[in-house]
């Protein structure tokens, strides 16, 4: 648990074996610690939540490596998508939770 009083840190506690440094998956928390700034982003009329979102890593690319059709079949490149499906978890890309990721990915 950390406390915030004024923009900083006035306490912190860890469960038996955590730090400040040990790294966890996010999952639903980082759904809501990437959604507030889009939240604000709308709210103050700076992002329309229908735009698109500017991702050239999930865009289909006409010239790619002769690994690409394989690369599409297991939807590593998408269309584009919109801030809205972004948000809202409806994109479609893939969770890789099939195969364990290496906390630095995370």
């Amino acid at each position: 648990m950390i406390v915030v009083q004024h923009g900083g840190i006035v306490a912190e506690r860890y469960a038996p074996g955590f730090d400040a440094r040990t790294r966890l998956l996010g999952w639903s928390m980082s759904k809501s610690v990437n959604n507030a700034p889009i939240g604000a982003l709308v709210a103050d009329g700076k992002l329309q939540l229908n735009a698109p979102v500017p991702l050239s890593s999930c865009a289909r690319r006409e010239t790619d490596t002769p690994g690409h059709a394989q690369a599409i079949a297991h939807h590593v490149y998408r269309p584009a998508f919109c801030w809205r499906k972004l948000v809202t978890k409806t994109v479609g890309l893939p969770i890789a939770s099939a195969q364990p990721l290496p906390l630095s990915s995370v």
